[in-house]
């Protein structure tokens, strides 16, 4: 007679296909899609300086791989989406401007925002550096452009844009703030001029 080809299995012990693996298989499918990684900013009684590292860490380790998504995924989408639109007419006539230009679509991804907070976090540190310096050699400030760190700031932080004036608008108020100066100045040297020459009249009319 043959062996029964289906029988149960008696061995008498625990066999341990229970929570345990079922933990470990989920362990497995977190680690596949990042789980651990994106935790790593999660704890809140973090410290600033382990909140940095723990960001260089989490750009280090996933930064390659949602860089190739954007790269490879992301904006090649957005860009096929935009022109099956624009053949099929569901978008409005491009401006004068945009006719004979090629568009090119850039996607930010959280990863690349924190990648730019770690930069700003390296100009804070920068000013703890230079500030003794400065004492001594004020004009080393020259060296950083404030204009393009404020214009950053959106992509930075997360700020709305429209916080940010356009550079006409900027170019305008400079000017006529130096204009201003330049009228106080003249006024200012005008006024100078009268107080010395009465001055003068007030001397010869005493001799």
């Amino acid at each position: 007679m043959g062996r029964i080809p289906i029988s149960p299995l008696n061995t008498g012990a625990n066999i341990p296909i229970t929570r345990e693996m079922q933990q470990d298989v989920r362990e497995q499918v977190f680690a596949a899609y990042f789980r651990p990684v994106l935790q790593l900013l999660q704890n809140p009684n973090m410290t600033a300086t382990e909140i940095l590292e723990r960001k260089e860490e989490f750009v280090r380790t996933i930064g390659p791989v949602f860089g190739r998504l954007k790269a490879d995924y992301l904006a090649p989408i957005a860009e096929r989406s935009f022109g099956i639109m624009r053949r099929a007419g569901a978008l409005p006539p491009p401006p004068e401007i945009l006719k004979e230009r090629t568009i090119r679509f850039c996607c930010t991804s959280p990863v690349e925002q924190v990648r730019k907070q770690m930069e700003a976090a390296g100009l804070a540190r920068s000013f703890e550096l230079l500030g003794p310096l400065a004492r001594f050699q004020p004009d080393i400030w020259d060296n950083l452009d404030g204009d393009a760190i404020v214009r950053d700031g959106p992509g930075i932080f997360g700020w709305p844009r429209t916080w940010v004036r356009p550079r006409q608008d900027v170019a305008d108020a400079r000017e006529q703030r130096a204009q201003a100066r330049q009228a106080k100045e003249i006024l200012d040297g005008a006024g100078q001029v009268a107080e010395t020459a009465k001055t003068v009249a007030e001397i010869g009319d005493s001799i």
